[in-house]
């Protein structure tokens, strides 16, 4: 088969063709692996996301409770 001739069509067959004939073994080591790391990421990052929002909140009320009292004890002292 000349390969520099192949029309489009005919390269499509022959991808779908070794697509439909390839057949990935199931390996359950494999997937336990997989598990542990995937675990492993979301441990390292789930304090993150369980307290970060909680501090933006803490620092948000923090910094307008401030606000207003810093405000008006700079007014009263012009």
């Amino acid at each position: 088969m000349n390969w520099s001739n192949i029309s489009d069509e005919e390269l499509d067959r022959l991808f779908k063709a070794s697509a439909d004939n390839f057949d990935l073994p199931f390996v359950q080591e494999a997937w336990t692996a997989m598990d542990q790391k995937l675990e492993m990421v979301l441990e390292r990052h789930s304090w993150f996301r369980r307290f970060f929002p909680n501090f933006c909140i803490l620092g948000f009320v923090t910094l307008n409770s401030i606000s207003p009292i810093t405000y008006t004890q700079s007014n009263l002292t012009r």
